[in-house]
């Protein structure tokens, strides 16, 4: 998995850009956590940057147990973001951030993926 992912950000890498972000334009969860000292969004340059996808590095210590990864910014594109004519539900709109790690015990137990979806 871990070379699957690395894998990955290689063949992306060409698409990137370095520019930083604002800690504000985070999820108030990380801003939150960020503001505590138990993890760190590095804001100051992408790893990748695609159309509708940033990754950049993360430092998570919520767990007790320090751990390295990846946040992930998605910016929401249709169907995503339509509105369902059958369950008149608003869609979720702007972007959603997903953090993981470097890697994951796959014999071990849970692994730990969480998803950001408001600010």
């Amino acid at each position: 998995m871990r070379r699957l992912f690395a894998s990955l950000l290689l063949l992306l890498a060409p698409f990137s850009n370095a520019w930083s972000i604002s800690v504000t334009d985070l999820p108030a969860q990380l801003q939150a956590c960020m503001g505590s000292h138990d993890c760190v969004v590095d804001t100051s340059s992408p790893v990748v940057t695609m159309p509708a996808l940033e990754i950049y590095r993360f430092y998570d210590n919520l767990s007790g147990t320090p751990a390295t990864g990846y946040a992930l910014r998605y910016s929401l594109l249709p169907p995503s973001g339509a509105y369902d004519y059958n369950t008149l539900a608003s869609p979720y709109a702007g972007e959603v951030w997903l953090t993981l790690q470097d890697s994951y015990d796959l014999i071990g137990g849970a692994n730990r993926v969480t998803v950001y979806t408001a600010r």
